[in-house]
């Protein structure tokens, strides 16, 4: 069993050390450092087909972040993740029809025609 005054020290480092670790952001520079580097190897390849190790732990850096969230901010999370689908999917609708300048008329200063 401790003693009472060597309890009472330790709990009062304790504190000291967790307010000035708050107070310093530890844990958010922790997590933005982590973050920078899943992302700048998320999209590194190698150059054989398989891919990294360092890739695989930025897979599981993010899908610890989403099970974050997840469990932190379910309902803000589907919005978010319902939102991003929806946006990917109207990127990948068909590009217009490309209008091309008739190339018998340039040259000649009038106006060129245009074909679809």
């Amino acid at each position: 069993m401790m003693r009472p005054d060597a309890l009472s020290a330790t709990v009062a480092v304790a504190l000291v050390a967790g307010d000035w670790a708050g107070s310093a952001h530890l844990l958010e520079r922790a997590e933005y450092a982590v973050d920078r580097w899943a992302r700048k190897h998320a999209v590194r390849r190698a150059f054989t087909r398989r891919r990294h190790v360092r890739w695989w732990l930025a897979q599981l850096w993010f899908a610890a972040q989403i099970v974050c969230d997840l469990v932190f901010g379910p309902i803000t999370t589907v919005r978010y993740i319902r939102e991003v689908r929806r946006q990917r999917c109207e990127f990948r609708q068909p590009a217009p029809s490309v209008i091309v300048a008739d190339p018998g008329s340039a040259g000649n200063g009038q106006q060129q025609g245009v074909h679809q």
